[in-house]
């Protein structure tokens, strides 16, 4: 008895045991890259490691957590917790070391296309910078590439042309609220698929039943999870040196989203022409003030153009010869006492540039990028952003 007593005990000893152990990381780089991004927009502070505020090492670490990975706190140790690699090497949910090994003051985790997630600075926000920009000194891979057992599908609902994929989308959220649903355009670029994921491999025929009996109209299959990790942004061109900033601010207008105008000027100018040059006018006051002279003088040509702060712009009437160029401020000066003019070189024009409206999440940018076309009608691409 005391024998079968002692064989029951030792079994619930190791029934407690086995049940008490989690399962490990469980976190796909995606899932990395996803978790990151909830938290832009999070105040920097010295030592945070809550959403309430992070520092670059405390948002590395509570990232990787949520995602099932337990990482030391400070980047000193942080690097030594997976391979290192190269700059180069680093895919998305990889992490970015700034410094020497050992000595590293700052890291952030790689989402793709060289961007990075990270908590700059005391007074900055966590955000997305481009390696080009802060270029990191190495690498560490916390996440293996072997490929791990796919647990998780998706439902691919598909083909939508463009004029109808917003419309399948509302209606499907509208039936089925309780899905995470999103486009994702396809390689011809004039079709998108409605994704409905994730699934577990063992409840997904039980959701396309569901679907069918739904929407029997629709063609559907079950596919892999859909990647949607890298941020895509929304390129707007061609347009001309002469309109981009004209087109920047009246896409950002209509729009509402984070945009900047792509693209170099092309250092070829002519020498023996001049500008008359109007400035500074703010963002939300440019346009206006573009109007306002071509109103009053339909005869020039006249444009805007941002300046290097990205926040103003100049009013550019050109080309003049430069015996000429004088008497043209002074007959500007007559009509806008107020504004301030100088004379200078033939501004360059030369290079068609675009307006990229970015960054939209994976999940996201699709939508986001029919809707800014209805928006603004331009020729645009979807673009890594």
């Amino acid at each position: 008895m005391k024998k079968k007593v002692m064989i029951v005990v030792g079994l619930l000893m190791l029934s407690f045991i086995i049940g008490s152990q989690k399962s490990e990381a469980i976190g796909t780089r995606q899932d990395i890259v996803n978790e990151a991004h909830k938290y832009l927009g999070v105040p920097y502070v010295l030592g945070g490691t809550t959403p309430n505020g992070f520092d670059c090492s405390g948002l590395v670490q509570y990232v990787f957590r949520q995602q099932g990975y337990s990482l030391p706190r400070v980047t000193t140790e942080q690097e030594y917790a997976g391979t290192v690699i190269s700059v180069a090497e680093a895919q998305p949910g990889d992490i970015y070391f700034f410094g020497s090994r050992g000595r590293t003051s700052h890291d952030g985790i790689a989402i793709g296309g060289g961007n990075f997630i990270h908590a700059p600075t005391t007074g900055d926000v966590v955000k997305i910078t481009n390696i080009k920009y802060f270029k990191p000194d190495f690498a560490v891979r916390i996440i293996s590439n072997t490929p791990p057992i796919a647990t998780h599908k998706a439902i691919v609902i598909s083909p939508f042309n463009e004029n109808e994929a917003l419309d399948r989308l509302a209606e499907f959220r509208k039936a089925m609220p309780h899905y995470e649903a999103f486009l994702k355009q396809l390689p011809n670029k004039t079709q998108y698929e409605l994704v409905v994921q994730p699934f577990t491999v063992n409840e997904v025929q039980g959701k396309l039943s569901e679907l069918n009996n739904k929407f029997p109209g629709w063609s559907k299959q079950i596919v892999d999870l859909r990647d949607v990790a890298k941020p895509q942004g929304v390129l707007i061109s061609p347009f001309t040196g002469s309109e981009v900033a004209e087109k920047y601010l009246e896409i950002k207008q209509k729009t509402g989203y984070m945009t900047q105008i792509t693209g170099n000027v092309s250092g070829q100018v002519d020498k023996t022409k001049k500008a008359v040059v109007i400035s500074p006018f703010n963002e939300n006051e440019a346009l206006d003030r573009l109007q306002e002279f071509r109103k009053a003088f339909p005869s020039y040509s006249a444009f805007l153009m941002q300046l290097p702060n990205k926040t103003q712009y100049q009013l550019v009437v050109q080309p003049f010869t430069p015996s000429e160029v004088a008497s043209k401020v002074q007959e500007f000066k007559v009509k806008f006492p107020g504004w301030s003019m100088i004379t200078t070189d033939l501004q360059d024009v030369v290079n068609q540039r675009g307006v990229m409206i970015s960054p939209f999440n994976g999940k996201e940018a699709g939508e986001r990028y029919i809707e800014i076309k209805q928006k603004t009608g331009y020729i645009m691409q979807l673009v890594d952003a």
